[in-house]
């Protein structure tokens, strides 16, 4: 907010912010003064009855042994009767009672009780002293009351101090209102010479506003003229000799920079246009040599050069740019064809050397990746080819192997039918018992129900008892403050009977007797507080404990649920498998027939693995034509011929392989057949048409 105020109002908020500081101060020191002159009165009237009191005591202790002690009081009564001090106060005393001893202006009331003199407003001011020079011997007290000779009451301050041994109470006061006029009189020779002062101050600061405003504000004319383009305009207050002159020469001195630099821009237009020809003319040599270039590359010829004897430098380095670009196209292609010719001859030895960037750089990568790549595929496929034909006599000696386990497998298929027809009466029986036990889950999942919910009311019962314990302590905290206020009130009760004496002694009996009252009543209500903290730590273990009942009951039920939803997945498994055991027998029968069809499948196995070593060879004759390594690597490199083995562990991986497809092939099968059922000779048939592996 303070950014946006002119310099102007600026001055004017400090104007006003001094004045209302000076004013402030003038107050407070004009507020600590009366302070002041209040507590040297306050003080002078003390010193007076302190004074008088000393006396008094001085003169009751040296007394003669003679004179009695109403003499003595009488003749210090006189001796005070006649003092005054301040312009006509004086001192007055009373007895502890409220009977006036001695009064200077009213010797009327002396001997008579003056507990019944009230101030303007009505309080028994005599009964106030006397009770404050009883509970604190001495102290001030103020009062409303008239001044002589005036109509109009005014504050009044009198300070009394109690004679103990005379049960004399000693008083004197004064008024405030000599306070206030000297006050008055001091508060106008303040504003008499303050407000010139603040008057001299606004009109200083209103003429320093003015003699740095308007300059600024004529400067800000002058600046608006210069950026709207008038560079003649004048800078005025380049003579003052204070900040806003520097400023102002400040200005001129960027006016002065603005015009010369409008003089050069003139003679560098001037200059330019001079040039422009010359350079049109380099351009268009320029455009023509570029337009030849462009005309070559279109018809794959990248020799083409543009001449670099240019006038102008930045289209010098545009001729250069582009003979480089022609450069560096001619020999990259020329690489690149040379490698792609290597290519065509089955050469894949061939890499693409130079140092390219950019799409040359890609296209050198992808030319190199293909020649790798051809050459890793030729020598997987080199390779391949001689394990395929190392596999294919494999298989032919394996042929005769799996004649002799199938006819091993014929055996055993009739055990596997009867072991499987007693399978399927133990998982019916099986199948049967999860499905009743699903029945016992679910009503056991249902009681747990009933018991969490039964847990979770017994939980907010317990929450509403804790809630009643803590409103019982709360009224029980209250009946013990009502018994500790009692008690204060009765031990307060029998402090006055004792002042009161003899004629308190009933009370006094009576206070005793609610006190004790009192006190039962607070032992009772601690007792009673006791047992329902003990009540309510019961209930809050009481709490916890239904509440770890609760959780308890929702993990037996999630539980229950949990076993409820195995046991309907036992129950379905158990069924699944009755269906399974049943399809597995089907599937033992049609075994034997499978089974004889794979020794023909054998026979003919052989016979294909002769085939493929002949055309595995074919094979071999294509891939040689191509090199993919140097000739030294090829003379060096000895390989080793595979040993022969008469019963490879990879024929056995093999079919097992075969055996694992054909059991997940029969559970597909059984599958489709549940859900729309075959006959299964047509399965069978449908298994001989297929020529292959797949039958193991």
């Amino acid at each position: 907010m303070s950014l946006s105020l002119t310099i102007s109002r600026r001055f004017a908020l400090l104007a006003v912010l001094s004045g209302i500081i000076a004013v402030g101060a003038v107050a407070f020191s004009l507020t600590r003064a009366r302070d002041a002159m209040i507590a040297q009165k306050r003080s002078e009237i003390r010193f007076l009855v302190e004074a008088a009191v000393t006396m008094i005591e001085g003169q009751r202790s040296t007394r003669a042994a003679s004179e009695a002690p109403e003499q003595v009081k009488s003749r210090l009564a006189e001796m005070l009767r006649s003092s005054r001090f301040d312009g006509g106060n004086y001192i007055y005393i009373f007895d502890t009672k409220g009977q006036m001893v001695m009064h200077p202006l009213l010797p009327k009331l002396e001997g008579q009780s003056a507990l019944g003199v009230k101030d303007t407003t009505g309080r028994p001011i005599i009964q106030e002293m006397v009770d404050l020079a009883k509970s604190q011997r001495a102290g001030f007290i103020a009062y409303s009351w008239k001044k002589p000779g005036d109509e109009i009451p005014s504050e009044k301050i009198s300070y009394v101090q109690a004679v103990p041994e005379w049960d004399w109470v000693v008083a004197a006061g004064l008024h405030t209102s000599d306070i206030q006029s000297a006050f008055g009189e001091l508060l106008n020779a303040v504003l008499i010479v303050l407000l010139p002062l603040l008057l001299a101050y606004m009109a200083v600061a209103a003429w320093l506003n003015l003699s740095v405003s308007r300059p600024l504000r004529a400067l800000i004319q002058t600046m608006s003229q210069l950026a709207a383009g008038h560079l003649d305009a004048e800078v005025k207050g380049g003579s003052r000799r204070d900040e806003v002159g520097e400023i102002a020469r400040a200005v001129d001195l960027f006016r002065s920079g603005l015009q010369k630099r409008a003089e050069a821009d003139q003679e560098r237009m001037r200059v330019e246009a001079m040039s422009s020809d010359e350079k049109s003319r380099s351009t268009q040599r320029v455009v023509d040599d570029v337009a030849a270039i462009v005309a070559s590359a279109e018809r794959g010829d990248f020799s083409a050069r543009a001449s670099t004897r240019v006038a102008e430098q930045g289209l010098n380095r545009l001729v250069e740019g582009i003979n480089a670009i022609n450069q560096s196209v001619e020999e990259a292609t020329s690489e690149f064809a040379v490698a792609m010719g290597a290519i065509a001859q089955g050469d894949l030895t061939h890499r693409v050397d130079g140092v390219y960037s950019g799409r040359f750089a890609e296209l050198q990568r992808a030319i190199n990746m293909t020649t790798e790549r051809l050459q890793e595929i030729l020598g997987a496929i080199s390779s391949t080819s001689q394990a395929i034909l190392l596999a294919a006599r494999e298989i032919n000696m394996g042929a005769d192997d799996l004649s002799k386990r199938t006819e091993e497998q014929a055996s055993s298929l009739e055990e596997t039918a009867a072991t499987t027809e007693e399978l399927a009466a133990s998982v019916k029986a099986s199948a049967q018992a999860s499905r009743e036990a699903a029945s016992i889950a679910d009503e056991a999942m249902k009681a747990a129900q009933t018991g969490g919910a039964i847990a979770g009311k017994a939980v907010d019962a317990m929450a509403r008892i804790e809630d009643a314990s803590t409103k019982i302590s709360d009224i029980i905290r209250v009946i013990d403050d009502i018994a500790f206020q009692t008690n204060l009130l009765a031990l307060n009760a029998a402090v006055e009977a004792a002042r009161a004496g003899d004629a308190g002694k009933g009370f006094a009996v009576v206070a005793s007797e609610v006190r004790t009252l009192a006190q039962r009543s607070s032992s009772a209500a601690k007792d009673i507080s006791a047992l329902i903290s003990s009540s309510n730590t019961e209930v809050g273990e009481g709490v916890k404990l239904v509440r770890q009942a609760g959780e308890a009951l929702e993990q037996i039920l999630s539980a229950s649920r949990k076993v409820a939803a195995t046991i309907a997945d036992i129950s379905a498994a158990s069924g699944e498998q009755a269906n399974g055991i049943d399809e597995m027998s089907q599937a033992v029968a049609h075994l034997d027939e499978m089974t004889q069809q794979n020794a023909a499948l054998a026979e003919q196995s052989a016979a294909s693995a002769g085939s493929l070593s002949n055309r595995i060879g074919q094979l071999n004759d294509l891939v040689a034509a191509f090199r993919t390594e140097p000739e030294s690597a090829r003379a060096s490199r000895d390989p080793k011929p595979r040993p022969v083995a008469t019963e490879p562990a990879r024929l056995r991986h093999l079919a097992e392989v075969a055996f694992a497809d054909k059991a997940l092939a029969s559970r597909t099968a059984a599958a489709t057949r549940r859900y729309g059922p075959t006959p299964a000779k047509n399965v069978a048939n449908s298994r001989a048409g297929n020529a292959g592996w797949e039958e193991f």
